[in-house]
């Protein structure tokens, strides 16, 4: 077991480390691609194969944390600012290390059904991915001049697989997974090109989509659920409105 506590702590803190090559030669970002396919996706995988029964549930979990760490490491090309940048290797640290140390947890530690923390961290940490996803698409939209059509096929492929990562047995939704995968996919990618048109930097049309998202995905779960009371819904879209009302105000259009 103190071996894969260690493991735990080390595929964070390399991940990490990795990127951080970038400081210092941005010309290696080709092969850290390779590097944190290798240490990240298939450390993952060597992590939690013997522990998880549902290979399927292997790769998810093992693409969630290489998606956190490509999704960094691509961001992070864009940024400029030193402490941005800092930031967000930290932000990678912390993601995994928490990641990390959920699945060791219960898989090692306790050994007991997969908590509803676990999938809550998900939850949340999921909107970090968002958020740094759709900045990149926004940011490669923009710098690059992408096909529109091209971008909106490989973005609805992203929600569509980023919306799998749900508590589907304790939530009891009554809707299919598919058809929930396949709704959010549909309206997120339809708000993504709706977003496009806006002056605005590509992070922050990121953290408006990421509301967007959170808005969404949270009326779905109360509306095949009953998850939650409606009273909490009614604050959530109050807060997640305002928050969105003090971005374009402050933001600046020209």
């Amino acid at each position: 077991m103190l071996g894969y506590r260690i493991i735990s702590y080390l595929i964070p803190l390399i991940s990490s480390l990795l990127i951080s090559l970038l400081f210092f030669k941005e010309d290696l970002v080709f092969l850290l691609y390779i590097l944190l396919f290798i240490f990240v996706f298939l450390g993952t995988m060597f992590f939690i194969m013997d522990k998880v029964k549902d290979k399927k549930k292997t790769f998810y979990f093992s693409l969630f944390s290489l998606l956190i760490s490509y999704s960094v490491l691509t961001l992070f090309l864009f940024l400029e600012n030193f402490y941005f940048k800092l930031g967000l290797v930290l932000t990678n640290l912390v993601l995994l290390f928490i990641f990390f140390n959920e699945l060791f947890i219960i898989y090692f530690k306790n050994i007991i059904k997969e908590s509803e923390r676990l999938w809550l961290y998900i939850k949340q940490a999921k909107l970090f991915l968002i958020f740094f996803v759709t900045s990149i698409f926004f940011g490669f939209r923009d710098f690059f001049n992408l096909s529109p059509y091209l971008t909106l096929v490989i973005f609805f492929i992203m929600m569509f697989i980023l919306s799998w990562y749900h508590n589907w047995q304790s939530w009891s939704l009554k809707i299919s997974a598919f058809n929930y995968r396949l709704i959010m996919s549909l309206v997120m990618a339809q708000v993504f090109w709706g977003l496009t048109i806006l002056p605005q930097v590509y992070f922050f049309k990121g953290i408006i989509f990421t509301i967007f998202y959170f808005i969404f995905d949270e009326l779905i779960i109360w509306h095949f659920s009953k998850r939650y009371q409606v009273k909490y819904i009614k604050n959530i879209i109050a807060i997640s409105l305002f928050i969105l009302l003090l971005l374009f105000i402050t933001a600046q259009w020209f």
